[in-house]
């Protein structure tokens, strides 16, 4: 449709400038119980919460409703807010985990992550409590929340080797090992707490190999203390191998060193 060249009676949607409540065609053969969490399908209609990833959470359903007919048939009134749903018994949250994203693991109940990446976001959690459960912001609202939340979700791991940990003529430090499920790499730091000593052409390799490496030194001993760090760079985010986050250490005797210690930090997020 071309711009305007006159006025135009715009019409408004809902009673306030943003509605709380809505009117949501459900989906084909669909029954949504009253209080329970009601999702977008992905293509324009009313579901209940479930395992998916294509779901976008909308708020809590006013009243039962049953569709038995076609996509469209019939609608249910939602409202948007925040709900007490109920907490997860496999991946429960705590109240360290307010404003994080929480996850659909049905119709009532909301869980701390999203199973590997299976489960789409419920909303921003604002309380967990022992008996009313997770108080979860549902709607456009969590818009609002979510850089908090998306802040609040880089997390760190950390591996710490020093010379007595290192023995025989190869060692490794598996970083990725301790990585949750689904975790998505940003980035690395290496860091050199104490310099490495006794022991000559003893080399430090972080992700592939010597010539495919996010850190490499050939002269570990010549590490001096710091901060090495970095981006995943020619390994694209959150497709990394595992070895990509493997260091691995060799010299000709290991045990040999007197002194040395680095740690590494990998951050990561899980969506």
């Amino acid at each position: 449709m071309a711009a305007l060249t006159k006025e135009r009676d715009t019409k408004k949607y809902g009673a306030t400038a943003d509605p709380s409540l809505l009117s949501l065609p459900m989906a084909a053969t669909t029954k949504i119980w009253q209080g329970a969490l009601v999702c977008d399908n992905g293509s324009g209609y009313a579901t209940e919460g479930a395992v998916s990833t294509a779901l976008i959470a909308c708020g809590k359903a006013l009243q039962t409703v049953d569709n038995t007919g076609g996509a469209g048939d019939l609608s249910i009134p939602v409202e948007r807010g925040c709900f007490y749903y109920a907490n997860s018994v496999g991946d429960p949250l705590t109240i360290a985990d307010r404003f994080s994203y929480c996850y659909i693991e049905d119709d009532q109940t909301v869980s701390r992550t999203s199973g590997g990446g299976a489960q789409s976001i419920a909303g921003i959690v604002l309380d967990v409590d022992a008996s009313l459960g997770v108080a979860v912001l549902v709607g456009a609202a969590t818009q609002v929340a979510s850089s908090v939340a998306e802040a609040k979700a880089i997390q760190t791991r950390t591996v710490t080797v020093t010379h007595a940990d290192l023995t025989g003529t190869s060692d490794t430090a598996d970083v990725g090992a301790i990585l949750p499920t689904g975790a998505i790499v940003l980035g690395h730091e290496l860091n050199v707490t104490v310099q490495f000593a006794g022991e000559d052409d003893t080399t430090i390799i972080l992700g592939g190999t010597d010539t495919d490496a996010i850190v490499a030194s050939t002269d570990l001993d010549g590490l001096a203390v710091g901060n090495y760090s970095g981006t995943l760079g020619a390994h694209p985010i959150g497709s990394f191998s595992g070895q990509q986050l493997v260091a691995t250490f060799a010299a000709t005797a290991l045990a040999d060193l007197t002194a040395g210690s680095v740690t590494i930090t990998v951050w990561f997020f899980v969506p």
